[in-house]
């Protein structure tokens, strides 16, 4: 029977550079660009990025006295299930597991809202159409080049053009 510990129930909350960092890597989803995580010094901590909007604001202890500060973009605040923020950029409290997942889950989803938007210019559909209309869905998924794809878009309604799967007249 394995041992229990009072302390395997402890939670900490981000406190640290490093563990914003490690927030970073628990949201990762195999992205390729370089630039889907990056930080910018700005007074008394650093802010946060995904391909270069930014989402949050991490302010670490600078006293004993002094708190760790959060501060999350609306949209993040709202995927939270916190309401609707009043300020650009609220502060949020992370004090369990629970929190810290519906974080993480606010921010993933922030990410790939900010990564479709990412369009370079449109286009009608690339010469991968019938692999991605026999997937049911773009194939290119990690490239931002192929967010302006019109198929694409189709394809994410349920709208299938070509192949035997094709469901449009």
């Amino acid at each position: 029977m394995p041992q229990l510990s009072f302390f395997d129930d402890l939670f900490t909350p981000p406190e640290t550079f490093d563990d914003i960092s490690a927030l970073g890597d628990s949201i990762y989803e195999g992205e390729k660009d370089k630039d889907w995580f990056t930080d910018n010094d700005i007074t008394g901590g650093k802010s946060y990025s995904f391909y270069g909007t930014k989402v949050f604001e991490f302010l670490p202890r600078k006293t004993q006295k002094s708190a760790t500060r959060l501060k999350v973009c609306k949209e993040v605040y709202a995927d939270m299930g916190l309401g609707e923020a009043s300020a650009q950029f609220t502060t949020v409290q992370i004090e369990s597991e629970e929190d810290m997942e519906r974080l993480r889950a606010a921010l993933r989803k922030r990410k790939q809202v900010i990564f479709r938007n990412l369009i370079s210019e449109t286009f009608g559909c690339c010469n991968d159409f019938m692999r991605c209309s026999e997937a049911e869905a773009c194939i290119h998924k990690e490239d931002r080049f192929f967010n302006g794809c019109m198929y694409r878009s189709n394809l994410e309604q349920g709208k299938i053009f070509y192949g035997p799967k094709r469901n449009v007249d």
